[in-house]
C-alpha cells in the first residue's frame, strides 16, 4: 500500500536532510521523490522586472492542479 509523507517548513530547516535520510532507509527504489518547486509556474512569458516582482511563496505560484494529477497518476 503506497504512503504518501509530506514533508514542510522554513528554509534551511532540514527537509532535504531528512527527505534523504528517508530514501537511505527505505530504499531508493521504494520512494518516488516529488519536489514541489518542480511545479512552480513558468514565468516565460514576463519580462525580468516582473519577474523580480513575482512572489514565489504564494500558494498561486505553484501548478497546484498539475501536482495533484501527478499524485493521482
Amino acid at each position: 500500500m503506497p504512503v504518501l509523507i509530506g514533508i514542510a517548513g522554513a528554509s534551511a530547516s532540514g527537509k532535504s536532510t531528512l527527505a534523504h535520510g528517508l530514501v537511505h532507509s527505505l530504499g531508493q527504489e521504494r520512494v518516488l521523490w516529488l519536489l514541489q518547486d518542480s511545479y512552480y509556474r513558468e514565468l516565460h512569458g514576463l519580462t525580468l522586472e516582473q519577474r523580480a516582482l513575482h512572489n514565489f511563496d504564494h500558494p498561486e505560484a505553484f501548478e497546484t492542479p498539475l501536482l495533484c494529477r501527478h499524485l493521482d497518476m
